[in-house]
């Protein structure tokens, strides 16, 4: 009984976030790469990264106004490499710890599971036009 009430509980968090999500990616702010459609969100939820990829954006940054750690992922798919705004962040933001995956298509800053790591102080529209300016 308790495993069927705990799956329930769960698919109703799914719906809760993905709900979330969608006012999330409402509340964006788009942009353009070039042809490649991009949005950044102030959000807490992960989910709302996954959904706004999933709707077509090429490219996400998430940044969370709770830890101020933010995220940056371009579809697998994609023409965009992170690289060049990996250099200009680093140059801009010295104290933020930041991670580029070997693909090219993520940008992390911090995390919520390391101990160490600092969250940027780059705002959301600071993230912005470093991307429209290298990408």
């Amino acid at each position: 009984m308790q495993f069927g009430l705990d799956g329930v509980e769960s698919f109703f968090m799914i719906l809760k976030n993905k709900a979330a999500a969608e006012l999330d990616i409402a509340q964006g702010v788009p942009f353009d790469l070039g042809t490649v459609k991009a949005l950044g969100i102030m959000t807490r939820n992960e989910e709302a990264l996954i959904l706004a990829q999933k709707n077509g954006y090429g490219l996400v940054i998430r940044k969370d106004p709770s830890t101020g750690n933010a995220r940056i992922k371009a579809r697998p798919d994609s023409s965009v490499n992170l690289k060049a705004a990996y250099e200009e962040i680093k140059k801009q933001d010295t104290k933020g710890h930041w991670f580029l995956h070997g693909s090219g298509k993520m940008l992390l800053n911090a995390s919520d599971k390391g101990g160490s790591t600092e969250p940027t102080k780059l705002t959301l529209q600071n993230l912005i036009r470093i991307l429209q300016d290298t990408v």
